[in-house]
């Protein structure tokens, strides 16, 4: 039986995340694994939080996990308000904390700069 969910919590570096689990009463309500390796590698480029996939539930000896993944709807590329300067500053402090604050407010204006000179709604 194939299932279809939003991924939510994808770390890019790690290659995995999870969807919610589409019938929580028979699983105890456990989040379902999601491995980059089970996604066509066409789909992998645009692929993180907010993908909408169809999978195949699998019950592993490590819990439940998708496979067979298509990706149904990608994650939209807009970027909202004000919660964009935050959401860049948050990304440089967990990147590396070591910039300053002067470092951190020059890269967050010049993404902001280019989000609106690329158009994205923000």
């Amino acid at each position: 039986m194939r299932y279809r969910g939003t991924v939510f919590a994808f770390d890019r570096t790690k290659g995995f995340g999870f969807v919610a689990d589409p019938d929580p009463d028979e699983h105890d309500d456990a989040d379902v694994f999601v491995h980059v390796n089970e996604i066509d590698s066409n789909d992998r480029a645009e692929f993180g939080d907010g993908s909408v996939i169809e999978y195949e539930l699998v019950d592993g000896d490590r819990g439940l996990r998708a496979e067979g993944i298509v990706v149904m709807e990608r994650p939209s590329s807009e970027v909202h308000g004000a919660g964009y300067g935050h959401q860049v500053v948050d990304a440089l402090l967990e990147c590396d904390g070591t910039l300053t604050a002067s470092q951190i407010s020059n890269i967050r204006e010049a993404m902001v700069t280019l989000a609106t000179a690329r158009g994205w709604k923000i």
